[in-house]
């Protein structure tokens, strides 16, 4: 506890000096570069709170961090709760529990690889296969809110909706743009 009282003291004077700058250039001596001797430093005096307000201010500095500890385990408390909720939710979503339905099956990844799909584009669909007022297609700017937005400028032929059949969409496909404004 002395050591504390010490270190407040310390503090306490070094903000003091720091608020006697101005004394401290007038005791200056010299011509180009005034300067201060530790004679003078040490007869300067510092005012000081008595030993029993220093201790009360030591009490509270205590206090204060105590209550500071406490919040930073409350924090934790906090995040590692986060972390569990988190956790117990994507298994919910996982599981079905989440939206009230049960998983009755589990189908590895790997079996899933093949039905993603990623386009049409390139060599299978070119600006001049659009025409107004045909079968829509989905470009990510057409991802709007979390829900598609046709524009019938950008849409296809039967023709050509028939040659991209393996990209039509079907009830519950999840959309992902890729790349494109949003």
């Amino acid at each position: 506890m002395l050591f504390a009282i010490n270190l407040c003291c310390i503090c306490i004077c070094s903000i003091y000096c720091i608020s006697q700058k101005n004394v401290f250039i007038e005791k200056g001596k010299g011509g180009a570069q005034p300067n201060i001797s530790q004679i003078i430093l040490k007869q300067h005096p510092i005012p000081l709170p008595p030993l029993s307000e220093q201790q009360r201010i030591v009490e509270r500095i205590e206090e204060l961090f105590a209550k500071l500890d406490e919040a930073k385990e409350r924090l934790q408390e906090v995040a590692d709760s986060f972390a569990v909720r988190k956790a117990a939710i994507l298994h919910k979503a996982f599981t079905g529990e989440l939206i009230g339905k049960q998983v009755t099956e589990l189908v590895p990844l790997e079996n899933l690889v093949d039905l993603i799909k990623i386009g049409p584009f390139g060599s299978s669909l070119h600006e001049s296969d659009y025409i107004e007022n045909g079968i829509p297609l989905v470009n990510p700017k057409h991802i709007v809110q979390q829900r598609i937005v046709p524009q019938s400028k950008i849409s296809i032929s039967d023709e050509k909706a028939e040659e991209l059949s393996s990209y039509k969409l079907k009830e519950n496909d999840i959309v992902l743009g890729r790349r494109g404004e949003m």
